[in-house]
């Protein structure tokens, strides 16, 4: 749920989608054609008392992961599906909680509209990235609360998540870096979750954030970047990538 701006002190924008690379599915808003993807992915896609971030989205990361995706695994596009909604807990994502409920149904309204519509699809992915408002839990705690989630969307057809790791707040808190620490450990004990980026923990020093919690375009599409050339990598090799802090 993107928050990224442009100043004339930090003038990147997103970039545009490759031609060809990718659309998105819009569930809620008009569930029967592919849109093309801008920066603004998935501002409109609201549902009263379960995904809704009204019109918060400004600026993501998912242009840039969608290029980097596509020009690392053989120019095999994505359709993406928007279930993201800013400063929500882990716990707002449980199993039988209506934003979990409201994103199944969007992933199953997509993969029913491609099949009818005669695409194939050769797999189902989610991108995880959330975790700045539980920073004051255990990681026992979050890793239990992640992991009932996730198997929610397992048995809804996510084949492996995406982890892009939370960043460092404004000015540096160690329990961020705890939760960093602790979504390592996730990627590491998990099957089915794939560490893509931890790009986000630099923007810090890069001087991309700008206010406590939150960054610049810029440090969007650098991330971005970074998580598609990594998930791409996995999908077409099926082995993790290698990711070290800087």
């Amino acid at each position: 749920a993107g928050r990224g701006e442009v100043t004339e002190e930090h003038p990147e924008d997103a970039p545009a989608v490759i031609n060809g690379a990718g659309w998105e599915f819009r569930a809620v808003s008009d569930p029967t054609m592919l849109y093309p993807i801008d920066k603004t992915f998935g501002r409109n896609e609201n549902v009263e008392d379960a995904i809704n971030d009204n019109d918060s989205k400004t600026g993501s990361l998912v242009p840039s992961f969608i290029n980097a995706y596509y020009t690392h695994n053989g120019s095999i596009p994505v359709i993406a599906i928007s279930a993201s909604e800013g400063a929500t807990s882990i716990v707002d994502w449980q199993p039988g909680t209506a934003r979990l409920n409201d994103a199944i149904n969007r992933l199953n309204l997509c993969i029913n509209w491609l099949k009818a519509s005669g695409y194939s699809v050769r797999h189902q992915y989610m991108v995880w990235c959330q975790g700045e408002n539980d920073v004051l839990h255990t990681h026992d705690w979050y890793i239990d609360e992640f992991n009932q989630m996730l198997n929610d969307m397992k048995a809804a057809g996510i084949e492996k998540c995406f982890l892009i790791r939370t960043g460092n707040s404004n000015p540096a808190a160690q329990e961020y870096i705890d939760m960093m620490s602790c979504q390592n450990r996730i990627c590491k004990e998990s099957r089915d979750t794939v560490l893509v980026s931890v790009s986000f923990s630099a923007m810090l020093e890069k001087g991309l954030m700008k206010d406590q919690y939150h960054y610049y375009q810029e440090a969007y599409n650098i991330c971005g970047e970074d998580a598609g050339i990594n998930a791409a990598y996995y999908a077409t090799t099926g082995k993790e990538p290698m990711i070290f802090d800087s």
